[in-house]
């Protein structure tokens, strides 16, 4: 499935279309952490055709980043952006400024995607202002905060917001198939299971769109 097609089924699943001709439909983005994973995430989003989508805000720790990302995704998406300088906001404190200019209890979304070490809080926030979420991975940078984000999902779910996780496993049509048989008797579960991943160019990988050498 590509990235493309994951994040669809995810938003679609946060925020479904609504129909009333005389409602503004638009489901408006807060994008929060634009690293790799943010700008790829909020790129998937944005070429989603099926929703109308527009990016309001942008939040990250550093000022430079946060500029180079909304050149690139203007020249890039100019009819869906509509985040100007004053909904660009850099720090510590940017997660909240980005959440509060998103409407509580409508489709809106705000999207984690910065540094695991802060999500936990974030989540809680965003729950707190009745706002739904997609996250990417990883949730947490330990078990302490797993547990904060497990007990925010449990507040989300009793104000009926919605939470999407950036896995693409549990949006794969081969692997949903898989655990259908599974739990149906039909195939044995397996008891470990090996994956190959191709790497970035001749490093390990990247971070934060950075290469990580050998």
């Amino acid at each position: 499935m590509t990235g493309q097609a994951a994040a669809a089924s995810a938003l679609a699943g946060v925020a479904p279309p609504r129909v009333h001709a005389a409602e503004d439909n638009t489901v408006r983005l807060a994008l929060i952490g634009r690293g790799g994973r943010g700008s790829g995430a909020v790129t998937d989003a944005m070429s989603i055709t099926s929703l109308p989508v527009k990016l309001t805000a942008m939040a990250d720790l550093f000022d430079n980043r946060l500029q180079r990302s909304y050149k690139a995704l203007k020249d890039k998406f100019t009819d869906r952006m509509d985040a100007p300088e004053d909904r660009q906001f850099p720090g510590f404190d940017a997660c909240k400024k980005a959440i509060d200019c998103l409407r509580p209890g409508s489709d809106d979304i705000a999207m984690l995607t910065g540094y695991a070490g802060l999500r936990p809080a974030q989540l809680e926030y965003a729950v707190e202002k009745c706002v739904n979420v997609f996250m990417e991975k990883s949730f947490a940078a330990g078990p302490p905060g797993c547990r904060r984000v497990i007990a925010a999902g449990g507040a989300a779910e009793k104000k009926n917001l919605k939470i999407a996780a950036g896995l693409m496993c549990r949006h794969s049509r081969n692997r949903q198939e898989l655990i259908k048989r599974i739990r149906d008797g039909q195939q044995r579960a397996a008891h470990q299971s090996r994956r190959a991943r191709p790497l970035s160019r001749a490093g390990l990988g990247t971070v934060d769109g950075n290469l990580i050498s050998r």
